[in-house]
């Protein structure tokens, strides 16, 4: 349940950019010539959640619980994968990072039958929910935070032959409106109606839903 911000981490000995990454393949297509100095990591190791801990801490009005961190690095194949941090050269700790949660669509009767016969074609539809989103302040001109966003709306580290992204959404604190904006700029929908009592250590404690459907999604 993120106030929202934006955010990458960086790895020390660890942390090597690769040209196949996901996010540095998205960042090539806005860049002629992408920062060097920039890498993203699914977090593995005890000392990337360190690093995560720290800048949600610095970042995020609400603590998360050790469960939230263990899942990361326990769970590789779900929340791992659904997770990354970036780093930038020279800075000590991560400068953001983003964690996704996996939500699978009920198929309608009608594409039950549609599936009738061809069992296995159809890719399993998916919902994307934003759990955490934050970058530091100096960085955030950089458009990491949104090319973090651009990864989980593409599937996050989910394989693409297998699932399809519906819809990517998230909750945003009703007075973070520089946060509701930034979110508006990229496509999202933010939603009329304020889920009271969301937040329940902010005064107000009211929240927002943003919502973003692919295009080809919306025109169905």
């Amino acid at each position: 349940m993120p106030v929202t911000s934006t955010s990458t981490s960086t790895s020390t000995s660890t942390a090597t950019a690769t040209t196949n990454s996901p996010i540095l393949q998205l960042l090539s297509a806005r860049s002629k010539s992408p920062p060097k100095e920039l890498t993203f990591l699914q977090p593995t190791l005890p000392l990337h959640i360190t690093h995560l801990k720290a800048l949600n801490s610095l970042l995020l009005p609400i603590p998360y619980p050790e469960k939230f961190y263990k899942e990361i690095i326990g769970d590789l194949d779900y929340a791992g994968r659904m997770s990354r941090i970036a780093y930038w050269s020279g800075e000590r700790g991560c400068i953001g990072g983003i964690r996704g949660k996996i939500e699978e669509v009920v198929s309608s009767p009608e594409e039950e039958e549609e599936d009738e016969g061809g069992e296995g074609t159809r890719k399993k539809k998916v919902k994307i929910y934003i759990m955490t989103l934050c970058v530091r302040g100096p960085f955030r001109q950089l458009g990491v935070g949104k090319m973090l966003v651009d990864w989980l709306c593409e599937g996050g580290g989910l394989e693409r032959e297998k699932f399809e992204v519906v819809e990517v959404y998230a909750h945003v604190w009703e007075m973070n409106e520089e946060a509701l904006e930034w979110y508006r700029k990229r496509g999202f929908v933010v939603g009329e109606e304020v889920q009271e009592g969301y937040y329940r250590r902010l005064k107000p404690g009211g929240a927002r839903v943003v919502r973003w459907v692919p295009p080809k999604m919306a025109e169905r």
